[in-house]
């Protein structure tokens, strides 16, 4: 159960940070993660996105 709400708070973490709107510092503060941690969220989704895109 923990795991989902984690996963949930990296997605949304994640499409914020790809509208744009916020700094990656911004929306680290916002959520409470160091900017290490929110680098590494948007590097893993990046990943995630070539795996499925580019076959």
């Amino acid at each position: 159960m923990q795991e989902n709400r984690t996963d949930e708070r990296q997605r949304r973490f994640v499409t914020l940070a790809q509208t744009g709107r916020f700094t990656v510092a911004k929306l680290c503060a916002d959520f409470g993660i160091s900017r290490k941690t929110g680098y590494k969220y948007l590097k893993r989704s990046q990943k995630w996105a070539c795996h499925y895109l580019c076959g």
